[in-house]
């Protein structure tokens, strides 16, 4: 999953429960063994729904960027190469 919001008007209404329930009925019905999502680390409220959901929080990945001057730092690096 790329990103769920729900607009603060709507939070604690069970719209997420809900929304997280179908893109699990959706996953099944697809045959997906597993749907994945990043959370940010000091989102206190998002942490506690999820664990709430009874959902696993992965402690053995991790995310990675480039942006900004390291993004094209490493894109001049491979300047001429064509990929």
């Amino acid at each position: 999953m790329k990103e769920l919001y729900v607009t603060s008007d709507y939070r604690s209404r069970g719209v997420g429960r809900q929304l997280m329930a179908w893109i699990a009925q959706y996953a099944v019905a697809k045959n997906c063994v597993r749907f994945d999502w990043t959370v940010d680390a000091d989102n206190r409220s998002a942490l506690d729904f999820y664990h709430q959901l009874g959902a696993t929080q992965v402690t053995d990945k991790l995310y990675f960027r480039f942006a900004g001057p390291d993004l094209a730092a490493l894109a001049s690096r491979g300047e001429g190469q064509g990929g």
